[in-house]
């Protein structure tokens, strides 16, 4: 104990003795630290905004699909849909009324786009003012991201673009783009969308690609008839996704 004390006393007394250098130490070691502390910061916010965006637009926690789909899902395709022995949302109510679980109907396309400067981009359905009230569309800002116009309807052939799909494109809410999809008959359908707004999703990939519109709207023009492409769970507590998988 005795020889600690007199370390301590020498490393005291070499601090004060050189004044100078043992500023420039500690103020070295202080900024080294904020620094480590700041990217450290950084990267796990980036991390966590990605993760929030693609749970949103993309996973959710959990999916119900068909098999066939699941080994295809890289494609999207239209022509798997789950087969339920009652309506799709007989089957989203049940699976809403499990506690901890919120369940969205989605479609999703990969879609090719009648313009020489953007050539294919993504289509996605939803019900757009549901998921609206459930969570944020721009994850960065906490909004739904509407930056001009308005969410498109389902009574019309309308669509909201990412403002830099849009930028690229020369289009702005009023304008009209052409689309081709594959419908689950795999006829090919060409639709005409009016924008009607332009959106910043916080996510570059989805900012220059995605295309969104009503998810009844683009059912009837895949001819999905009431079939669901597969639904998307959300939960109340990603600890608990083993139970929520029982569940479902």
């Amino acid at each position: 104990m005795r020889i600690l004390l007199q370390f301590i006393k020498i490393g005291f007394r070499n601090i004060f003795r050189h004044k100078r250098r043992s500023i420039i130490c500690i103020s070295a070691v202080v900024i080294s630290v904020f620094f480590i502390v700041l990217i450290q910061s950084l990267i796990g916010g980036m991390k966590n905004l990605v993760k929030t965006t693609i749970l949103t637009y993309e996973f959710g926690q959990l999916n119900v699909n068909t098999k066939k789909y699941q080994e295809k899902k890289d494609y999207s395709p239209m022509f798997f849909p789950i087969e339920f022995s009652g309506k799709n949302e007989d089957l989203m109510q049940k699976l809403n009324s499990i506690k901890g679980i919120t369940t969205f109907n989605r479609l999703k396309s990969f879609v090719v786009v009648s313009d020489g400067r953007v050539k294919n981009g993504i289509l996605l359905g939803m019900d757009i003012d549901a998921e609206r009230k459930f969570h944020y569309l721009n994850t960065s800002k906490r909004s739904d991201g509407l930056i001009e116009g308005r969410f498109p309807s389902g009574d019309n052939n309308e669509c909201v673009l990412g403002y830099l799909m849009a930028r690229k494109m020369g289009v702005s809410p009023g304008d009209s783009i052409l689309i081709k999809a594959v419908s689950r008959t795999l006829s090919d359908e060409f639709i005409k969308l009016t924008v009607t707004g332009l959106v910043d999703w916080s996510y570059a990939a989805y900012d220059k690609k995605l295309i969104l519109m009503d998810r009844s709207r683009l059912s009837q023009k895949l001819n999905m008839n009431g079939f669901a492409q597969r639904l998307t769970i959300y939960v109340d507590d990603e600890r608990k996704l083993d139970v929520y998988k029982s569940d479902v």
